[in-house]
C-alpha cells in the first residue's frame, strides 16, 4: 500500500458518484503515470465498518485549471516510444484531445515544457510536440513556446508531457 494522497469525508447518506478533482489534501495536482488506488469506507449508526476497495487505476493524463492557467498533464508513454522522441500509435488520440484543450481554453499563449531524465531527449521530444500542436492548432505567431525540462534521476515513469495554456 502507498501513502494517502486525498481524504473526502462527509456524513450522512453515501452519494451516487464521488467525485475527486485530482488535487492531493495538499492541493498539489496528481502525477500522470502513476497508479493511484482508493478505498471507500462507510460507516453504520452502531460504528460497524463497511471497506470496499476500488480497481488500481492508471493516470494517463489530466486537465486542471490552476489559478488564469489551464494544464494538460501526459504521462510520456502514452505520447512518445521508450527512451525517444518517435510518436507511438496512440499518440494522435492524445495530442488531439490536449489541442482541442487549447483551442478552447487559449487566450495569449501555449507553453509545452517536456520533462525527462536527459536534456537531449527533452529537447527532442519539444521538437516533436510544437511540430504536432502545429499542425492542430492555428495560433498567433510566437504563441507557442517549448522548454525542455530535464531532471538527471528522473524515473521514466514520471517523464511527462505538460502544456500550459495562458
Amino acid at each position: 500500500l502507498g501513502e494517502t494522497v486525498r481524504r473526502i469525508a462527509r456524513k450522512g447518506q453515501p452519494p451516487a458518484v464521488i467525485t475527486w478533482d485530482g488535487k492531493t489534501d495538499e492541493g498539489e495536482p496528481i502525477a500522470p503515470g502513476e497508479v493511484y488506488s482508493f478505498t471507500f469506507n462507510a460507516y453504520d449508526a452502531q460504528g460497524n465498518q463497511t471497506r470496499i476497495p476500488g480497481t488500481p487505476q492508471r493516470v494517463n493524463g489530466i486537465v486542471q485549471q490552476v489559478g488564469e492557467e489551464w494544464v494538460v498533464s501526459i504521462a510520456a508513454d502514452q505520447v512518445f516510444a521508450e527512451g525517444g522522441a518517435q510518436l507511438i500509435e496512440q499518440a494522435a488520440l492524445r495530442l488531439d484531445e490536449a489541442a482541442n484543450v487549447v483551442k478552447e481554453k487559449f487566450k495569449n499563449q501555449v507553453v509545452v515544457y517536456v520533462y525527462t531524465e536527459q536534456e537531449r531527449l527533452s529537447a527532442e521530444r519539444c521538437w516533436v510536440i510544437q511540430a504536432e500542436l502545429g499542425r492542430r492548432v492555428v495560433l498567433p505567431a510566437e504563441a507557442l513556446k517549448v522548454v525542455p525540462r530535464f531532471v538527471p534521476g528522473l524515473q521514466p515513469k514520471l517523464s511527462k508531457i505538460e502544456i500550459r495554456v495562458l
